[in-house]
């Protein structure tokens, strides 16, 4: 069996000054009622770069200057409804400087959030596993699996920035 996976963007801003990451709780779609930072699929004509500048401006109105890459996340769920696996590689980024106005889109609320108060009770579960060390400035390169989007194993490693 051959599985297909979706190529996903993912970038936290990050205001050093205040200890602040901007994150945005989702109002449609794919993660509905979570907070995240702002992402989605890469485009079949895009780079992924290009495809974190775009999703950024379109989620929240902010262009990233600078996006660092810091990993690479895969993400497999086991969906018991369809008897299907969904598959997603996700590049994480950060920023810590960017242009344009902080506004809300049809698609996502944003709002700035002490790094040290991370609202991990209303984010993805596998978050508090990974997110911490890439706002410290680390890379990651992790494996997730779920059964139903409950997590059930992980595997993590990270590194210097």
């Amino acid at each position: 069996m051959v599985r297909k996976a979706g190529v996903y963007t993912l970038l936290f801003i990050i205001n050093h000054a205040k200890k602040e990451v901007l994150l945005i709780r989702k109002k449609r779609g794919f993660g509905s009622g979570k907070w995240n930072g702002v992402g989605g699929k890469v485009e079949d004509t895009e780079r992924i770069r290009e495809a974190v500048i775009r999703e950024s401006h379109e989620e929240c109105g902010l262009t990233p200057l600078n996006p660092e890459w810091k990993g690479m996340l895969f993400f497999e769920n086991y969906d018991p409804h369809r008897d299907a696996w969904e598959d997603m590689l996700v590049h994480v980024y950060t920023a810590d400087a960017w242009e344009g106005e902080l506004e809300e889109s049809d698609e996502a609320l944003p709002a700035w959030h002490p790094i040290s108060q991370l609202p991990l009770e209303e984010m993805w579960e596998d978050d508090a596993y990974w997110l911490t060390h890439v706002l410290e400035g680390k890379r990651v390169s992790g494996r997730f699996t779920f059964h139903d989007w409950k997590l059930k194993e992980h595997t993590l490693i990270t590194s210097k920035g």
